[in-house]
């Protein structure tokens, strides 16, 4: 198998790879149930600024990850492509 096909397979595999974590750390983002926000609301700043922190923190790993895995894909694909002619 030639380099570039190689290359261009684990490129793939990143960024599909990368795409689905992404995707998992956004579900993971979501706010969870009204109890846990009510309990953490109730304790008072700290925890309920904790509790915003953390979900952001997901919220922008998953852009980040999806957007790196589709930088990735797209990029094997090209390479994928050329190394077919």
């Amino acid at each position: 198998m030639n380099v570039k096909k190689m290359f261009a397979f684990m490129l793939l595999f990143f960024g599909i790879v990368s795409l689905v974590v992404g995707v998992g750390q956004i579900n993971k983002g979501v706010t969870p149930n009204t109890c846990v926000v009510s309990f953490a609301k109730s304790l008072g700043g700290k925890a309920s600024f904790e509790l915003d922190q953390s979900t952001q923190k997901a919220k922008s790993r998953g852009i980040v990850g999806v957007s790196v895995g589709v930088i990735f894909s797209l990029a094997g694909g090209v390479l994928l492509l050329k190394s077919r002619k």
